[in-house]
């Protein structure tokens, strides 16, 4: 048989069974993006692909990344596998696609396997709080084994994904081995790695789960903070963190203060000369203005985070302290680059005598 040469790359909504009604993940973060269904086959991949937009935490603890999870379905591992233009559209997919709509039914013999990059935590951890909606969708997904996909209908996509049903039908791909998952050519060549999700639990969800919902408008104003039992002891940590990031805004503040005044009054020197060093400090004076107006960004940054500490999700409050952080420590690598060009008034005054001396010398006619 020939290879089937197609390839899809869609908008999508993905749809699974919850007790008696179905869930829809529609929106990902952020929410004016989309997700999107692509084929991979041929030689090395024969595969479905959901690909996720979402901030994601990341290994080495730097501000949170957009990115995407990627809902991987080896052809190997499709029981059954159907699709039809719909009459009637689910309102989270009609909302997001076209008026004309493809129903895609899978029915699987092993779990959805859930792609991070390489370079996330195992266990996906928020980058955002509509990225923590997200994650407790894709983790109600890996743990089912039948799911319903809708994309927008054209010719092409029909055709192609008829070829598709029609070798899985025929017993193509169910002998082909898992090399499907292709992990280091992912992310673009990045590499990735299977996210691995903790085992429910009995805990008070972090969202509102309200059946039949997409993640729209009405369900986000629903939702309530996520909370871990150790909240307490986090948000003294953070605070501590806070009042560390102002005794840094206030050391830096003391050292532009000190570089400000300027090289005092000036000494004899040619044109030339003079405009040399009256140009270093204006440069460095336009630096230090930049830098306390960034260090005022800053300060304001602290402030909101402390007036929100009760209000704001703890990860989503950690990742944006974290970014205050950088920013502060960024100046602190400014300012010390300006303190050690800066023209005071000592090393202006020591120039004028070094150069009345040189003078001095080369009308005495000893030039050393």
């Amino acid at each position: 048989m020939s290879e089937i040469n197609t390839q899809i790359s869609t908008a999508a909504v993905v749809g699974w069974p919850s007790g008696d009604s179905l869930k829809y993940l529609a929106e990902p973060d952020p929410k004016q993006s989309s997700l999107t269904f692509k084929t991979r086959i041929g030689n090395t991949s024969s595969l479905f692909e959901i690909w996720v937009p979402i901030h994601l935490k990341l290994t080495d603890k730097k501000a949170p990344k957009l990115s995407s999870l990627i809902l991987s379905i080896p052809l190997s591992t499709i029981e059954t596998f159907c699709f039809q233009i719909l009459a009637t559209v689910p309102q989270p997919a009609g909302g997001k696609l076209s008026s004309k709509v493809l129903g895609l039914d899978f029915k699987l013999n092993e779990n959805i396997a859930v792609l991070i990059p390489l370079h996330a935590k195992e266990q996906p951890a928020q980058g955002k709080t509509q990225s923590g909606v997200v994650i407790d969708c894709v983790r109600q997904i890996a743990q089912i084994k039948s799911c319903h996909v809708y994309i927008d209908h054209t010719d092409s996509h029909e055709a192609g994904l008829s070829s598709i049903r029609n070798a899985i039908n025929g017993g193509r791909y169910r002998s082909t081995r898992k090399r499907q998952l292709d992990l280091q050519s992912l992310y673009q060549g990045q590499g990735a790695r299977i996210a691995r999700f903790p085992a429910p639990s009995d805990r008070i969800p972090a969202y509102d789960d309200v059946p039949s919902s997409s993640l729209d408008t009405a369900t986000q104003k629903r939702k309530r903070p996520r909370r871990e039992l150790n909240d307490q002891e986090k948000e003294e940590k953070l605070k501590e963190r806070v009042v560390t990031l102002e005794k840094e805004k206030i050391r830096l503040e003391k050292a532009l203060d000190d570089q400000k005044r300027g090289p005092g009054p000036r000494v004899g020197m040619t044109t030339s000369e003079g405009k040399t060093v009256e140009e270093a400090f204006e440069t460095a004076q336009k630096e230090i203005k930049d830098l306390r107006r960034r260090i005022k960004t800053a300060e304001q940054e602290i402030e909101a985070l402390q007036r929100q500490n009760d209000k704001v999700n703890l990860e989503d409050y950690d990742a944006k302290l974290l970014e205050v952080q950088e920013e502060v420590k960024e100046l602190d690598e400014k300012c010390s680059g300006i303190n050690d060009n800066m023209v005071t008034r000592e090393n202006l005054k020591d120039f004028g005598e070094d150069f009345r001396q040189a003078i001095g010398r080369r009308i005495s006619g000893d030039d050393y």
